[in-house]
């Protein structure tokens, strides 16, 4: 097939697409005429999960691409009930109040591979902004009474999983916070929609053979090589934005910070 009508077909299906996304637009405006007179929240987070995973599991080795479109155009057309529900106040007075609220509320979530510098990272940037730090790992132990070892000793992975995800959840209830996450978190999507609602999720890159070892459980013995081709699509995934970590962790916390001051009012509205 020529380049001509390669591109021929793209321009097809582009145009398809927009026809296609329009008609959703307007079926999410109908949904929120319902939800307004129902009063029911414009957010079903139950749905929007069982709708991105029925997305991978049609999508084989592409799901990375799928649901990342997918999510993207769930947010869009929450953002559109929201707007027909109570307005759009963007363009009004109140919208550069509300930007830096929102930027003060926002919390900083670190992901990244274990022994990629997360607690150090978030111990630095919570010195530098006066940011209460939460480690998910912290409070696991907390409410397990042991430590993660001794966890995985008695549970195994999936019992230390489903203690992670309850973490995660109360982490997110906190704002203006910084959240350094397990290494792990990634693997299990239920994860990802409190994370993405709180904050601006970064993920550290390192180096494998930079990583740190001690104290992680699955790190010990692992290929880390092999654990991050296995999770690499995973953290792309969940991620909004990258931070290089294979130099200081003060480098690393100072090119995080003036990336969320930047991005935190315009992130998401």
């Amino acid at each position: 097939m020529e380049l001509a009508e390669i591109r021929k077909n793209i321009d097809r299906i582009d145009s398809q697409m927009l026809d296609l996304l329009l008609e959703r637009l307007d079926c999410s405006e109908a949904v929120a005429e319902i939800k307004k007179n129902s009063g029911t929240s414009a957010l079903n987070a139950r749905r929007e999960q069982e709708i991105l995973e029925e997305i991978a599991q049609r999508s084989g080795d592409r799901a990375y691409y799928t649901v990342k479109l997918f999510r993207s155009i769930l947010e869009l057309s929450r953002e559109r009930m929201t707007c027909r529900m109570d307005g759009d106040f963007r363009d009004s007075g109140i919208g550069s109040e509300v930007a830096s609220v929102r930027e003060e509320q926002t919390n900083i979530v670190l992901i990244g591979m274990p022994g990629c510098g997360k607690t150090t990272i978030a111990s630095i940037l919570g010195r530098m902004t006066g940011r209460q730090v939460i480690e998910t790992d912290d409070l696991v132990e907390q409410d397990a009474g042991c430590s993660i070892s001794e966890i995985f000793a008695a549970e195994g992975e999936e019992g230390f999983r489903k203690r992670e995800t309850q973490a995660v959840i109360r982490a997110c209830g906190s704002s203006g916070a910084v959240i350094a996450t397990g290494g792990g978190t990634v693997t299990r999507t239920e994860n990802y929609l409190p994370l993405h609602r709180s904050g601006i999720i970064y993920q550290l890159e390192r180096d494998t053979g930079l990583l740190a070892r001690e104290g992680r459980p699955l790190s010990l013995a692992a290929d880390l090589d092999e654990m991050y081709r296995a999770r690499r699509h995973m953290y792309l995934a969940f991620r909004d934005r990258a931070a290089d970590n294979n130099g200081t962790p003060e480098d690393a916390a100072v090119q995080i910070w003036e990336d969320f001051v930047e991005t935190a009012k315009r992130f998401r509205f």
